[in-house]
Parts: structure tokens; sequence; C-alpha cells
């Protein structure tokens, strides 16, 4: 199997994101320490990922936020789809 750099990034965000089954995500990561560069990108994704798990908070909404968000949205798609 032939290894091609440009496709890795898709592969690190599903592997990050757990969306890889552990079969895949061991070959992954084998196929991957054989590559100086997309080790680095893996490496610099990794990091980042975990840098806003540590700084993102969630915050509690009022349900009238919500409720005012999506009006607002229905109100946009409802403009949008006048001019049709």
């Amino acid at each position: 199997m032939s290894h091609d750099c440009s496709k890795v990034l898709a592969k690190v965000i599903l592997a990050l994101d757990g969306e890889m089954s552990p079969t895949e995500e061991k070959n992954f990561l084998d196929e991957i320490n054989h590559c100086p560069s997309c080790l680095q990108k893996y490496d610099i994704e990794k990091s980042f990922k975990s840098f806003l798990c540590h700084k993102v908070h969630k915050k509690h909404i009022s349900s009238n936020t919500i409720s005012n968000i999506k009006d607002k949205i229905k109100d946009f798609r409802t403009e949008g789809n006048a001019g049709l």
C-alpha cells in the first residue's frame, strides 16, 4: 500500500475524533509513524484538539435564547427562499 501525504489530514481528524475502528486507527498510526511529515501533522492536530478541550467551556444557554436563535434561523431561511 502506497502512502499519500495529501490524504493524511482527513484521516488525522477521523482518528482524533474516534471515528475509526480500532483496527483502522492502528493501521493509520502504523502508516504515519513511517512519515515524519505526517506524524508531525498528527501531533500538531492532537495538541490543538487537546488545547481546545481544555480551554473551551460549555455554557448554559436559556431556553429563551435558544428559541430566539431558532426563530432567527427560520426567518433567514424564509427570506432566502422568497426569491425562488
